[in-house]
């Protein structure tokens, strides 16, 4: 796992799976949804939800950002349990909760902390939560979404959620084994069909306003691409994003939308993608702009990098900070193209190094 920079980065830079330590550069396809990812979440104050830092007696609202290669494999077949507790003071490896490791250095020595859920499994208790003083069980279903309490008392500095999202399975917890979760398969899966993702992430709690942080907004940035280099992108139109609505129900079958202008349409050669942001809008920490961390994934095609980052002294063109990607088929997926054209659907998202994060989701049709 890469090293945490701060406990207020750790969620927004990346929910990163105990399993696949999938949060650098360094791994083969960075940038390809080959499978099933987590590719960030959101933290969003009840009743506040441009802010990512809730305060003692709020209630914060986490939604993850999953990806599927394919739009035959729906939100709707995920199942997920959560625990949330105290963050620990310390991160030494896969994160604990302060509860637990409070537990085994007691006086007593080897005392344990029990959950609040009975039995260890969602099964039977898909949508409902469990709390336990300080600590909380939540088993979720489809997308998933979880809302923590903050105690009104709290004086930590942050909370900790660590769970399992399940594909075709039901998860459950299982504390003696080391990874802490698992999944049985569903009724009628075959355990080859069960698909697993742990995740992790702390919630900075607001104990002062130095503390505060807004979510960036994706909304802000806008998406340009244009085909070949040397092209004037100047003149090419913002990539307008794309509504679920839109979508064509298989991958292989997306002429008909873009006929309709539904969908952008490309041919499979090197695009140039521009990403810009205003200068303006970005929050202030300590009197310095902070730092804008884009990455685009795709589900097919290759990008030249994951990462386009923005730091405070990025210079601005027309009141914009920008940089450019570029994106392309290989030959072998461009010969795989059928004539009724391949979908493909990128993925944008934005971290601010604090704890916020944003994302959107942009498609388009390739025709021979």
């Amino acid at each position: 796992m890469p090293q945490v920079r701060t406990a207020r980065s750790l969620l927004g830079l990346m929910l990163c799976t105990l399993l696949l330590a999938a949060c650098n550069d360094t791994l083969p396809k960075a940038t390809a949804i080959t499978h099933m990812r987590v590719l960030g979440a959101r933290t969003a104050v009840v009743g506040d939800a441009g802010r990512s830092t809730p305060k003692p007696g709020e209630k914060a609202t986490l939604s993850w950002t999953m990806a599927f290669p394919s739009v035959e494999e729906p939100a709707s077949e995920l199942s997920s349990l959560f625990i949330s507790c105290t963050a620990p003071t310390r991160f030494t490896g896969i994160p604990t909760c302060q509860e637990f490791i409070d537990a085994v250095q007691s006086p007593a020595g080897g005392a344990s902390v029990a959950l609040p859920m009975k039995g260890g499994s969602c099964k039977g208790f898909e949508g409902k939560s469990f709390i336990q003083g300080t600590i909380g069980e939540s088993c979720v279903k489809n997308t998933p979404k979880l809302t923590v309490a903050i105690e009104p008392d709290s004086k930590v500095r942050a909370k900790l959620v660590m769970g399992i999202i399940c594909r075709n399975g039901t998860p459950f917890v299982n504390p003696a084994t080391a990874g802490l979760f698992g999944c049985a398969p569903s009724a009628g899966a075959k355990a080859s069909d069960v698909e697993t993702l742990g995740v992790y992430g702390t919630i900075p709690i607001e104990h002062s306003k130095s503390d505060d942080n807004q979510n960036p907004d994706i909304g802000l940035a806008t998406f340009i691409i244009g085909s070949g280099s040397g092209t004037d992108l100047d003149g090419v139109a913002p990539w307008a994003e794309t509504k679920p609505a839109d979508v064509p129900a298989t991958d292989d079958d997306c002429k008909d939308a873009a006929m309709q202008k539904l969908l952008l349409t490309l041919d499979g050669e090197k695009d140039t993608i521009r990403v810009e942001y205003p200068a303006s809008p970005r929050e202030l920490h300590q009197g310095e702009a902070e730092t804008l961390e884009f990455s685009v994934y795709s589900t097919a095609g290759a990008l030249s990098r994951r990462f386009t980052l923005f730091a405070p002294e990025h210079p601005a063109v027309d009141g914009k900070v920008q940089d450019e990607l570029t994106w392309q088929l290989s030959k072998d997926e461009k010969a795989a193209v059928g004539p009724n054209g391949k979908l493909v659907r990128f993925w944008v998202t934005v971290l601010d190094h604090n704890g916020g994060f944003d994302s959107t989701m942009r498609a388009a049709c390739v025709l021979r």
